[in-house]
């Protein structure tokens, strides 16, 4: 027979779980209509996207759980759902009269705590768990049974039970610390924000100081990060982003005509954060065994939390003024985040502190405070203790890549950005390298980018070469260990831009042009694309008489294959710095109605410059009659000159440009790939002057050493853009041409 004590303690037990079910049925009530709508009505009762509507499904889509745009809401949805849970559970805790009635229940403080988390935990379960498995029955109804749809429900329901444990307990701790219902908020919040507040504050930081460190910078093409940030980098580790990569990866399956799957399931990260769970409820117990009765109704008495809400929100204050005003002013940046960090410490020890030995404690936070972060900020900006300076060993690498700053010509749409306008046009790419001599060279490249260190952005006009101008490098290393390391450099003088034109004699280059120009690459995209479907057009070098090339299959293929020929054993000099003019231009252009008009370069064209060194290109010309085209009849008028100089333009000290100079046509003298803010551009008109002018121009040419932009105005009155070398150029026209 069980005791009368047994049976008391049981009953009570009883009676205060129906009462906290009575007291908050409204939560898992509303919790099941939020995440009906989030689940099974996103994935299954959205007209349009239904997984019932056979147009929108096809055969690609095998389940979907969800919508893939509700994705960061459900995880937020999640989050707040636990935490409110545990807040409004625990909230008797900050009224008197309520919290001597449950304690005085009869039954320990743990076990009371066990009742009403324990609670949570189902509530949980019904607003997160029933939604859930209700988009799986829909799922199966619609799309029918797939090997792995059961494992991606059961992963994905763990996860997000997981994700919302977390704050539950998390808030039982901030509850339990906290004297009234506002402070239980403030504390529950508080620390589950700590991480994100942390890793964002530190990565903020190593993203104006930390030189080589591009963790979350956007690159210039505004389509991609140099690196993921620090937030995501670190996400295993928060109890707010732990799962969201994972619920993105397994929320859908769509199956692919390459064959791809789901990746395998690895559910570590959540089996961790389930055990952290049971820490956090242990830590929750302990934090209730300790509380004080007389606390309950009255702030400001957990003196712990206090200090850590207030150094939380002050640093995260500090490191984001700084992050949004460091590019303007990194001083300016610097004096009003630590203001900010005194203000909020000044707010916060005005409320709490109430004695002249409180506020000398206060005091001693705010001085501790400022001495980690300015800490912090120091060990950033001198190189985080040799992260800066470090460059693996090529024997320990296994990978790498670079970005490459050279010609757009040979380039294709696997992971290529870029954009382009009237007349320029920028282009980031990475070269991916694995022979030991090319990651060679790439370390060195790399260790030179280091020596330039980080320079103003601004014209050098007693050395043109150390210009330094905007620019997005990233050089990425894959270890034998399996390690990853990743630099980004946000710029870079034309004397390194230059020196990273030697990765065109990379074994990875000179395969990469091969593959593009005669291999089995199927890219529609950039380069790649325009060779494979482009139109064909031949020119001379001033487009006077562009011709379209009617090639026949073999036709096509002949001529790229002495194009590959002639590309393969091109000196780097004649390619970038050619001492001759060109002799014609052979244009590919998928959009060739537009192109052929003006020449400019765009991301669906791409232009050959052939010069003497393409023999077996131009014997390909002479053998098919085509070698007439070549020829040039028409005069020039004039010649209007700019010296080239990227900061010519106060809009272009931001806005990273191509240096690889490329030739066009237009109708004025005013389309210069750089305008000036003011005077006037030097025009040559004299006969004998644009006489020896005219061989000087090239038609490409790589900027780096300086220069002339030149509009030739032709007798027909269009106007042919080129570029005139510093070093060619006569010196009456160095004299006369200024910036």
């Amino acid at each position: 027979m069980p005791s009368t004590t047994s049976f008391d303690r049981n009953s009570i037990l009883r009676h205060a779980w129906r009462e906290t079910w009575s007291r908050n049925l409204l939560l898992p009530v509303l919790g099941l209509v939020v995440f009906l709508i989030l689940f099974p009505i996103s994935t299954a009762g959205m007209p349009g996207s239904s997984i019932f509507n056979i147009d929108y499904t096809h055969e690609q889509l095998k389940y979907r759980f969800f919508d893939v745009s509700f994705g960061p809401v459900i995880t937020g949805a999640v989050l707040l759902y636990g935490l409110s849970l545990g807040i409004a559970l625990l909230r008797f805790l900050h009224d008197r009269k309520q919290t001597v009635t449950y304690f005085l229940l009869g039954i320990t403080r743990t076990r009371l705590l066990a009742v009403r988390l324990g609670a949570g935990c189902l509530m949980l379960v019904i607003g997160v768990g029933v939604p859930l498995t209700v988009s799986l029955i829909l799922n199966l109804a619609a799309l029918g049974y797939t090997a792995s749809i059961l494992s991606s429900f059961f992963y994905l329901l763990c996860g997000y039970l997981v994700l919302g444990l977390t704050p539950l307990f998390i808030a039982g701790i901030g509850c339990a610390l906290a004297g009234t219902l506002f402070e239980g908020m403030a504390f529950s919040t508080c620390l589950l924000a700590i991480p994100s507040a942390v890793f964002y504050g530190v990565g903020a930081l190593a993203r104006h100081l930390l030189f080589g460190s591009g963790a979350g910078t956007l690159l210039r093409t505004g389509t991609a990060l140099a690196e993921p940030s620090l937030l995501t980098q670190a996400a295993a580790f928060n109890p707010i982003l732990f799962f969201y990569h994972d619920s993105m990866t397994y929320y859908a399956y769509y199956a692919t005509t390459s064959g791809a799957i789901l990746p395998p399931i690895r559910p570590l990260v959540v089996v961790l954060w389930f055990l952290g769970t049971l820490v956090l409820a242990a830590l929750a117990v302990l934090a209730l065994r300790q509380r004080k009765n007389e606390v309950s109704g009255i702030a400001f008495m957990s003196h712990g939390m206090n200090t850590v809400l207030t150094l939380t929100l002050a640093f995260f204050l500090y490191t984001l003024l700084f992050d949004v005003l460091a590019e303007i002013n990194p001083f300016i940046a610097f004096t009003a985040a630590t203001a900010a960090f005194v203000a909020v410490w000044l707010a916060f020890s005005t409320l709490t502190a109430r004695s002249k030995k409180m506020h000398k404690k206060a005091i001693a936070v705010l001085a501790g405070g400022l001495a980690v972060t300015y800490v912090v900020v120091a060990l950033l900006g001198t190189g985080l203790l040799g992260y800066s300076t470090r460059v693996p060993d090529v024997n320990d690498i296994a990978s790498a890549s670079i970005s490459y700053v050279g010609s757009p010509n040979y380039s294709t749409g696997d992971g290529t950005q870029g954009s382009s306008g009237a007349n320029g046009y920028y282009i980031t790419q990475q070269i991916q390298l694995t022979d030991e001599t090319d990651l060679s060279m790439l370390v060195s490249l790399h260790k030179a980018l280091i020596a330039a260190g980080k320079p103003a952005l601004a014209l050098n006009s007693h050395d043109f070469p150390q210009t330094t101008v905007p620019y997005d490098i990233r050089v990425a290393y894959t270890l034998r260990n399996g390690l990853k390391l990743t630099r980004y450099y946000d710029r870079a003088t034309f004397t390194t831009l230059e020196s990273m034109l030697t990765l065109d004699n990379t074994s990875a280059v000179r395969q990469l042009e091969q593959n593009i120009l005669t291999g089995n690459n199927k890219d529609s995209y950039w380069a790649a694309g325009a060779y494979r479907n482009g139109a064909v057009y031949l020119s001379n070098s001033w487009y006077t008489n562009p011709q379209l090339l009617n090639l026949s299959t073999d036709k096509r293929a002949a001529l790229l294959k002495a194009l590959a020929k002639d590309i393969a054993s091109q000196p780097l000099s004649d390619r970038y710095f050619p001492s001759k003019p060109a002799l014609g231009v052979l244009m590919f252009s998928q959009t060739g109605d537009s192109d052929v008009k003006t020449y400019a370069y765009n991301l669906e064209n791409t232009e050959i410059y052939l010069t003497g060194a393409f023999t077996n290109t131009l014997q390909f010309l002479n053998d098919n009659g085509l070698s007439s085209i070549l020829n040039f009849s028409d005069a020039a008028q004039s010649i209007t000159l700019m010296k080239y100089n990227p900061y010519v333009s106060r809009n272009r000290a931001v806005a990273p440009e191509s240096q690889y100079f490329m030739a066009y046509t237009a109708g004025d003298a005013g389309s210069f790939i750089l305008q000036k803010d003011f005077g006037k551009n030097y025009t040559v008109d004299d006969v004998d002057q644009v006489g020896e002018l005219l061989p000087l121009l090239q038609n490409g040419y790589y900027m780096s050493r300086g220069g002339y932009l030149a509009a030739v105005k032709l007798t027909s009155g269009t106007y042919v853009y080129k570029f005139l070398p510093y070093s060619d150029a006569p010196k009456e026209i160095r004299g006369m041409v200024v910036n």
